[in-house]
């Protein structure tokens, strides 16, 4: 896999032309052990750190792609681990689309390992800018590295370095003057459009507007896989519903990977009886366009093509990507309500008749180990999703045992841990273990945290590991109020109110104030407020 890796990073390099940014980067990296590249999708993030991770390794250097930051505390604890010759290079640490909060605290979890690692090797990452650039943001990650935001006037291409990215893609198609000028007043992805703008026939026909338009240009190629290409549409369609990561070997490997693939090849018209060569060759002909291939899997060429291709299938067939899409791509891809109203235009906005498809699929998620991907689903703000979940359970008090259970979550408990130590300490007094009932009541909405279902089924809370004096106001401590922070404006609405403070003995004024509380503190801490 390893070997793959690089032979990809060398394929890429090979047209690689060095700029003002790169060289830039290439400074910083010398100088400090930890550096983020910042800039838009489709910047050349990617291939400025991949370029100077090549020039390490030629220098001899151990050079590590790491997926997630436990791989980095991984590489830093085994025996193979090179002193002041280690790098580490980490694409997206924060999330793609947009902020991930639970690779957010994966940072704070191991802030003091991360520290012991960098004393002695290097870390270079990039990330698009709206993301880094996000108040929620650990300190860590921040007050350690030197960022460089490649988009920045000092820094981002100007035209004559775009000429030239140019020109070694497109060194025989004779472009006029007139259109070279347009083109190099793009700005937005403009060295990925120049990579596929020279690996197909089709797009060169489009002419300048593959680079003024080009998402445009891009769904309507893929639509027309959908109408005269039927094995290319669903070999894309597959990498969608398997999260950007497919190899073909294993389609038939489980019963649920077997339906997924069934169901997608009836749905794209092709026969049942079709065998996963045949969609490996489909993938095999759009390689290097749409898509490369590492090792035995096939991936999206680049985050850009993977979101206008999610866009299309997810418009397309909404039903489907509710039910087998990855639970994290609903998480961060779909959302609920007019699209015109919205501002990512990549997000896949359903109507509210897939509310119920919505409701159901997040329902099955709450007793899996992908729990956390659930609560912080911000379908979960629609009050229409949390009855559909409330009747579920009600209609299925055999559940509800499981959602009273602790559980492992693929999450580690201490990523769990949020900015503000009050809120940390909050955590600590509600959770005794960590159950479905009690992330779910702290994390978004209290209203699933349905007491009286649970009594009416003979389910009891306390013999299920649930601190009921917390969760439902029964006997409270008044130090509790210490976590409360009086600049919530929701908590300082209620102090307002007569008595709340002299009855704070009293359930229902105190679940008032701490529910309250925790509602507003989390939901802005998750969804900027």
């Amino acid at each position: 896999m390893e070997k793959a890796i690089f032979d990809q990073w060398k394929q890429d390099d090979a047209c690689f032309i060095s700029t003002k940014a790169c060289e830039e980067v290439g400074k910083k990296i010398q100088s400090w052990n930890f550096v983020i590249v910042a800039g838009h999708s489709g910047s050349g993030k990617s291939a400025i750190i991949q370029h100077i991770s090549l020039q390490y390794r030629k220098q001899g250097w151990a050079v590590r792609r790491v997926k997630k930051v436990q791989d980095i505390i991984d590489e830093y604890s085994s025996s193979r681990f090179q002193k002041n010759k280690t790098i580490c290079v980490f694409n997206d640490p924060l999330g793609k689309e947009a902020f991930d909060e639970i690779l957010n605290n994966s940072w704070q979890t191991y802030e003091e390992e991360l520290k012991l690692y960098l004393n002695t090797a290097k870390l270079v990452m990039s990330s698009r800018n709206h993301i880094v650039s996000d108040t929620r943001v650990t300190r860590f990650l921040l007050d350690q590295s030197h960022i460089v935001n490649i988009d920045d006037n000092k820094y981002k291409l100007s035209a004559n370095e775009k000429r030239q990215i140019l020109t070694i893609y497109t060194p025989n198609m004779n472009l006029s003057d007139k259109d070279c000028d347009i083109i190099v007043e793009v700005e937005t992805y403009f060295p990925l459009l120049c990579k596929l703008y020279s690996s197909k026939k089709d797009f060169k026909n489009n002419g300048v507007e593959f680079f003024t338009e080009p998402v445009t240009v891009l769904k309507e190629e893929i639509m027309g896989f959908r109408k005269k290409d039927k094995g290319k549409y669903c070999a894309l369609a597959l990498l969608v519903l398997f999260n950007d990561d497919l190899c073909v070997s294993d389609l038939l490997k489980n019963k649920d990977m077997e339906n997924k693939f069934k169901h997608t090849l009836k749905l794209c018209g092709l026969p049942k009886s079709t065998e996963p060569a045949v969609i490996g060759d489909n993938l095999q002909s759009i390689k290097n366009v749409f898509v490369k291939k590492i090792g035995d899997s096939y991936h999206f060429y680049h985050d850009f093509v993977m979101e206008v291709t999610s866009l299309v299938f997810g418009t397309d067939y909404p039903t489907e990507t509710i039910k087998y899409a990855d639970i994290g791509f609903l998480r961060r891809r779909v959302g609920l309500g007019n699209c015109e109203e919205q501002t990512d235009s990549f997000a896949i906005y359903l109507s509210d008749k897939y509310t119920e498809e919505l409701g159901e699929r997040l329902f099955s998620e709450l007793f899996g180990e992908r729990l956390l991907d659930v609560v912080l689903n911000s379908c979960l703000r629609n009050e229409k999703v949390i009855e559909i979940l409330k009747k579920k359970m009600a209609d299925n008090p055999e559940n509800l045992q499981m959602f009273l259970e602790a559980k492992k979550c693929k999450i580690d408990e201490k990523e769990l841990r949020t900015s503000k130590d009050h809120a940390k300490e909050s955590l600590k007094m509600t959770w005794g273990r960590l159950c479905p009932i009690h992330i779910v009541s702290v994390f978004h909405n209290y209203q699933l945290l349905d007491i009286d279902l649970c009594e009416k089924n003979g389910v009891s809370l306390e013999n299920n590991g649930v601190d009921t004096s917390l969760a439902c106001g029964w006997q409270v401590n008044p130090a509790l109020v210490d976590c409360f922070d009086k600049e919530d404006s929701t908590v300082d609405f209620l102090l307002q109110k007569d008595n709340i403070l002299n009855n704070l003995y009293d359930p229902d004024s105190y679940f008032s104030l701490f529910v309250s509380c925790q509602v507003e503190r989390v939901t802005r801490m998750i969804f900027k407020g």
